[in-house]
């Protein structure tokens, strides 16, 4: 475990890859440092990208626009042989792949962006609101072996890991640490991942119990109902109370 600031969250320098290594991750890690930091350790990445933060060109060096490329399609999948330039100005092939999220889902996207852009006093772009409606992917797997639909297949299941996360901050209220000592925050950290670790023990406990009393049509305690259970249950048995 490796703790930074606010600012040093999201970068895969932190992790050993090697061959045979997928990297699946949301738009923050879409740029080409980590791209190229992907191909040196002969790795592979699914990344979540925006246009403007990732620049592409062709076979020649030209600048692609992949905002025109996303308003001249009438389909709802596309895909894109491009290629980036690394930090040392050397050509490295990538494929971009974008899906179109279904109306009532882009509509959503888009006024989640109006309300941010609102917030910060800003004006948002047409472009903004265009790859609003859309999942843009990058990635480097080879299109022999990875056609686009298995692309984004794998991109979509990452959410679950999102859900994971989402529990842990939410329940396990792993987001509101205290205090700003390294050590203490550390040791905070690592005892919460600990009271993690037991409560799934519990859950699975609990469903395992469950799936041989009720009925198949019988509701079943969710996810984030049978984690809150375990959890409280965990909070007695260390309090007393």
């Amino acid at each position: 475990m490796r703790l930074t600031d606010w600012k040093g969250g999201e970068q895969l320098d932190y992790y050993h890859l090697g061959p045979g290594d997928i990297v699946v991750a949301d738009g923050g890690y879409g740029i080409r440092r980590n791209l190229s930091l992907l191909l040196k350790q002969q790795a592979n990445g699914i990344l979540r990208i925006h246009p403007s933060t990732l620049p592409v060109v062709d076979a020649r060096g030209q600048k692609i626009d992949l905002f025109a490329w996303i308003r001249s399609t009438d389909t709802v999948q596309v895909e894109q042989e491009t290629f980036f330039r690394d930090g040392e100005g050397q050509l490295h092939a990538i494929r971009i792949v974008a899906h179109a999220l279904p109306p009532e889902k882009a509509e959503l996207s888009r006024m989640r962006r109006r309300k941010e852009a609102q917030k910060h006093g800003r004006t948002i772009s047409d472009e903004t609101l265009l790859i609003a409606g859309w999942l843009m992917v990058v990635t480097t797997l080879p299109a022999d072996q990875w056609p686009a639909a298995d692309i984004l297949r794998l991109y979509r299941a990452r959410w679950q890991i999102e859900l994971v996360f989402k529990r842990m901050k939410q329940i396990l209220r792993l987001n509101q640490l205290r205090s700003k000592i390294l050590v203490t925050v550390e040791a905070c950290v690592r005892a919460l991942l600990l009271a993690w670790v037991l409560q799934e023990q519990e859950v699975g406990y609990v469903r395992s119990v469950l799936n041989q009393l009720v009925q198949a049509n019988d509701r079943i305690l969710s996810t984030w109902s049978s984690t809150k259970l375990s959890l409280a249950t965990l909070r007695q048995q260390v309090l007393g109370v």
